[in-house]
């Protein structure tokens, strides 16, 4: 893992993941008002109803499952995906769920040595966690893996 600083948004990662809840919305989307996956549907508007839909099948065949991540190929470079932090976007973030998507984007990594991966720093936003809680739980994730914060808080 990769620890940067400054605008994820302005990185060329060939896959970017944000952290999200698993609530979706009655008209299907995904919740994703604040933090990194807001600004992801501010540039991808389609985001919350694809992520919305994914969520949804991911739940309908594995109830009461994290999700962890889920990636969307509707988009080409950046491939989109998100990240579970939490369940409900009004929750703290759950240092298990991290754990758990940390697990997930491992896998995928190591198995794709040559793809750039980059992620928002995990639950310490809107997540409410602190810095120190998370960053034990990231070292697994290898060195194509880029973890974005906009300040230093480390």
């Amino acid at each position: 893992m990769i620890l940067r600083q400054g605008d994820m948004f302005e990185s060329k990662p060939d896959v970017m993941l944000v952290t999200t809840n698993a609530f979706i919305r009655n008209d299907g989307g995904l919740v994703m008002g604040r933090g990194a996956a807001f600004q992801l549907t501010q540039k991808y508007p389609e985001a919350q109803a694809e992520f919305g839909r994914l969520v949804s099948c991911w739940s309908a065949t594995n109830p009461n499952q994290p999700y962890g991540v889920l990636t969307s190929f509707k988009w080409e470079k950046p491939v989109l995906a998100i990240f579970q932090v939490k369940n409900h976007f009004r929750d703290e973030a759950d240092l298990g769920l991290i754990e758990n998507s940390v697990r997930c984007l491992t896998l995928w990594a190591v198995t794709k040595p040559s793809v750039k991966f980059a992620v928002n720093f995990p639950g310490i936003g809107n997540g409410r966690l602190s810095d120190t809680a998370v960053l034990p739980l990231l070292k697994p994730l290898p060195n194509n893996v880029e973890v974005w914060t906009y300040a230093n808080r480390l």
